[in-house]
């Protein structure tokens, strides 16, 4: 930020903090699916998910270990194929008992 300040000519402190702003959607209302009131004319309580969060997504922390796979052995090989292959490579580590293993970790998670 600085940098484009100076940029400009402007002069500032170079111990200038910087200041969260405020999100724009604060006061935006929850959205609403005709599916959550179709349960709810029923009876039921539609209960979401965090997005994109491992210990209630078994897929995500599937998804963390074979990125995880993949980042410590990048560059190993060379590029192009090389690196289809190493991708391939990575998503083999999720065997079918690493899935066992991250259904049963979600399990013990949601029941606590």
């Amino acid at each position: 930020m600085q940098e484009s300040v100076k940029s400009s000519r402007v002069n500032c402190a170079e111990k200038t903090e910087s200041v969260p702003t405020p999100h724009k959607n604060t006061n935006k209302p929850s959205k609403i699916y005709l599916a959550d009131q179709i349960a709810e004319q029923y009876g039921h309580k539609v209960v979401r998910l965090p997005t994109y969060h491992c210990i209630f997504n078994p897929i995500e922390l599937i998804w963390e270990i074979t990125k995880n796979y993949y980042n410590r052995h990048i560059g190993r090989d060379g590029g192009g194929i090389e690196l289809l292959n190493m991708s391939q490579e990575a998503l083999q580590t999720a065997t079918a008992e690493v899935w066992q293993n991250a259904i049963t970790h979600t399990e013990d998670e949601i029941s606590i």
